[in-house]
């Protein structure tokens, strides 16, 4: 061997040696160590060394996908580098899985976001037990703050009427609305978590939702490349894992950190009180119940993921989640209003009718607007925000539909494939908010209906998520006509995949409904 380095030195460069002994060693170890197992789904040809079936897909994997189920049925299996990877494809499989078989699918995968962006901690990246205690102890915050209860409403419309001004004072001028309801979304989340909300302008928490968004986008990209050890110790960053990594760092030191020094700071004082030492439920946002908790805790002799490096991780969960899923939803509703104005002016007609124009919408309103919740319901399905939910794991040997997964497994459920399943959706890529009503008028939520997934690991801001794009929707469109720029077409609804599937850039005129307004006053 020895002597062939030697001889390859004297012909080629460094580099080009040092390449060709990387995938030599790479390719010996992948045959000395891949063994596919016995029984596993059906999928594509044999999986190249190193590479797996990545040849085989482009950026975007969901036509691929969609080709690979009708090839290989609702449950197909691929090799991404050497992981195995498992789609389950249609509702009845991803049910199947995440609920029936929800204790076996309930782990995550080894990857770069859990890994090193996580670091195995907080509600998306822990598994097991430190998952439990760290879904039971935020679920218990939340419901004790209001998570999907009426009187958050206050909260969002408080929040709400900042965002409606800020629109109005572009005065019907062609704006990209995307940054502007980014951090008017993220402050719903900042107010539950940090108990604070941050000005429109304010350039540090721009930077850091800049920062988040762009986290979320090239950790997609980066997953298909986690077969290459030590990625981020590679000169010149081609596979942006440092550039993730100094932005995960900007949002923790810039955001979370600081308000979790003054929310401790906030609860030393408090204990400092004799009379409130006791009051453990005496607590106004999310970040000083979790403290807390901790507090509680100390001393009691228990092993415990309620400590602050947890707490770091969760916060970075809720608030990503709770920024990206719920702003990118309001502008896609605004994407399909400018793409099917007859939808709109249904919406304004209602609106119209049962709101008018004296008050803002309420949660109470819901019953009476069927259309527009039919027309967000619609959104959520046509333009799915998280077409993959989060990878799964296996966590033990499983044997599902007469297939072995063997331990450790990925599982992506593809959530996509379920809510534009022509079996069960009627032309299912032409937006049509009436198939969610009923003859009588009356809203119908089929079960195929699975935005925000399903079984353990599905969505915990499911309530927030609803309160908030019914209460966003409900106002934009008592307030405003949205039209596409003078001379231009209404914006595509094909989307940019990362973690996330977001609307390509465009611009919209929001226009005063004041004629509606003013009628109805």
């Amino acid at each position: 061997m020895l002597q062939l380095l030697a001889l390859l030195a004297s012909v080629f460069e460094t580099t080009t040696v040092t390449l060709f002994v990387t995938v030599f060693v790479v390719t010996w170890l992948w045959r000395k160590s891949i063994r596919i197992p016995p029984g596993l789904p059906p999928g594509p040809g044999t999986a190249l060394p190193v590479l797996g079936h990545l040849h085989l897909l482009e950026k975007d994997p969901r036509k691929k996908f969609s080709e690979w189920r009708e090839k290989y049925g609702d449950v197909f299996s691929f090799y991404r580098g050497g992981q195995l990877v498992v789609v389950l494809n249609g509702y009845q499989a991803i049910r199947d899985a995440l609920v029936k078989h929800g204790q076996d699918f309930s782990g995550r995968p080894h990857s770069f976001l859990v890994d090193r962006v996580l670091r195995g901690m907080g509600l998306s990246g822990s598994s097991g037990n430190d998952n439990k205690e760290q879904r039971k102890v935020s679920t218990e915050i939340l419901s004790h703050l209001g998570m999907g209860h009426s009187y958050l409403q206050v909260q969002i419309m408080e929040e709400v009427t900042h965002y409606l001004q800020a629109i109005e004072d572009l005065n019907g001028k062609p704006a990209d609305l995307s940054e502007l309801t980014h951090v008017s979304i993220s402050n719903n989340i900042c107010s539950i978590v940090f108990g604070k909300r941050y000005d429109y302008h304010d350039p540090v928490f721009k930077s850091c939702i800049k920062a988040m968004e762009e986290v979320l986008y090239d950790i997609f990209f980066i997953e298909n490349f986690s077969f290459i050890p030590l990625r981020e110790y590679l000169p010149f960053d081609p596979f942006r894992s440092k550039a993730i990594l100094k932005r995960v760092k900007m949002i923790e030191d810039n955001l979370l950190l600081p308000c979790i020094r003054e929310q401790r700071e906030k609860l030393r004082k408090k204990l400092e009180k004799d009379e409130e030492k006791e009051d453990s439920m005496h607590y106004q946002n999310f970040v000083e119940g979790y403290l807390n908790k901790m507090s509680g805790q100390h001393g009691n002799g228990k092993k415990t993921t309620v400590n602050e490096t947890y707490l770091l991780k969760t916060l970075f969960d809720l608030w990503a989640a709770g920024t990206e899923t719920s702003a990118t939803t309001v502008l896609w509703v605004i994407v399909h209003l400018l793409r099917h104005p007859h939808v709109q002016d249904r919406c304004h007609q209602e609106v119209d009718r049962v709101i008018g124009a004296d008050r803002l919408p309420s949660l109470q309103d819901r019953t009476d607007t069927v259309y527009v919740e039919a027309t967000i319901l619609e959104t959520l399905r046509l333009s799915v925000n998280v077409p993959f939910s989060l990878p799964h794991s296996v966590t033990r040997d499983v044997t599902f539909r007469d297939y072995v997964i063997p331990k450790g497994t990925m599982v992506l459920p593809n959530l996509e494939s379920a809510m534009h399943d022509p079996d069960v959706w009627t032309d299912p890529l032409s937006f049509r908010p009436e198939r969610f009503i009923s003859p009588d008028g009356t809203l119908i939520k089929p079960d195929e209906h699975i935005p925000f997934s399903l079984g353990r690991r599905m969505c915990m801001g499911k309530s927030l998520a609803q309160t908030e794009l019914y209460l966003y929707v409900a106002s934009l469109l008592q307030r405003f006509r949205f039209l596409p720029p003078e001379g231009a077409q209404p914006p595509s609804q094909e989307s940019i995949l990362g973690l996330t599937a977001n609307p390509e850039p465009f611009k919209v005129r929001a226009i005063f409904r004041r004629e509606a307004i003013t009628k109805n006053t």
